[in-house]
């Protein structure tokens, strides 16, 4: 593990060293941050493998690897520093990595985008937890060439995709400069940072006559029922971009995200931190209003 403003490694283990359980190991980390800082005021989880196969081709052991890293390693590592940071009474900001691969999908990473969109659940869930204590939770989902993409990227993706064009961004998130915001997710990779949040729209539910009225009728009126309710659902479809214009005005926002000939918006971005990954069926200018499916 390597902490502190000079990068120094404060932890390490050797390949002959033995196996730790994963409580034990995350015991051994805070450890050495306190015998080396005596505090711990922000905690970046980041470690990570891959084994991308196709789900028919994916064996129970690579499912298990990588959910036993990405997921559990962030569980065992966050409690007991959470606790300390609550015990301290000092607050703290806590990063944990997340990915498009599980806010979006992607093909033949199926272990690995659970895993990453369980941790975006789970940082939602403790950032709510950390609020009385002053603790910051974020997540991050970086875009960066590294050892674990080194061998599926191409060279000009490295170029441009460097760790330093994120690092400034999560210095950002722990820092004073973001102030109290916490429960976000940033993007962050090539010099671009985006926002990302998500909406609902205010769905369908059947009007109470209609279970009345097919009892009544039979066949018939069963027929006339149905066709009442698709009438419904596609006005209340049609009515989702409208919910969107709402919300995008109250937030000053400038362009909302749906699916394209349904008017069904489910994800909400800001203007100046736009995220096209994760908007399916949207123009392919995210910031070109007259693309956009829904516009303000």
């Amino acid at each position: 593990m390597w902490c502190g403003r000079s990068a120094r490694p404060v932890a390490r283990l050797s390949p002959s060293s033995p196996m730790l359980a994963p409580s034990a190991a995350a015991k051994m980390i805070l450890d050495a941050a306190l015998d080396a800082f005596k505090q711990v005021d922000i905690l970046v989880n980041n470690a990570g493998i891959l084994r991308d196969k196709s789900l028919l081709k994916m064996q129970e052991e690579d499912w298990d690897a990588v959910v036993r890293v990405h997921l559990k390693g962030t569980f065992c590592v966050t409690k007991p520093i959470f606790g300390h940071m609550k015990d301290r009474g000092a607050g703290g900001v806590i990063v944990n990595t997340t990915s498009t691969a599980g806010l979006r999908g992607k093909f033949g990473q199926t272990n690995y985008g659970a895993a990453k969109a369980g941790i975006w659940g789970f940082s939602n869930s403790l950032a709510h937890e950390g609020l009385k204590y002053g603790i910051r939770v974020w997540t991050i989902a970086p875009a960066a060439a590294s050892q674990l993409t080194d061998s599926v990227v191409s060279e000009e993706y490295k170029r441009t995709f460097t760790a330093d064009r994120v690092a400034p961004v999560l210095l950002y998130m722990v820092s004073d400069l973001s102030g109290k915001q916490t429960g976000k997710t940033l993007l962050a990779g090539g010099g671009y940072v985006s926002e990302i949040r998500m909406e609902m729209a205010p769905g369908f539910v059947p009007a109470e006559e209609f279970g009345r009225r097919r009892s009544r009728r039979g066949n018939r009126g069963r027929a006339c029922a149905a066709a009442r309710a698709r009438s419904q659902l596609r006005q209340c479809v049609r009515s989702g971009a409208q919910v969107v214009n709402e919300s995008i005005r109250a937030h000053r926002l400038s362009v909302g995200v749906g699916f394209e000939g349904t008017g069904q918006a489910l994800l909400l971005v800001r203007a100046d931190t736009m995220l096209y990954a994760l908007a399916v069926g949207m123009g392919s200018d995210p910031l070109d209003r007259k693309r956009a499916i829904v516009r303000v």
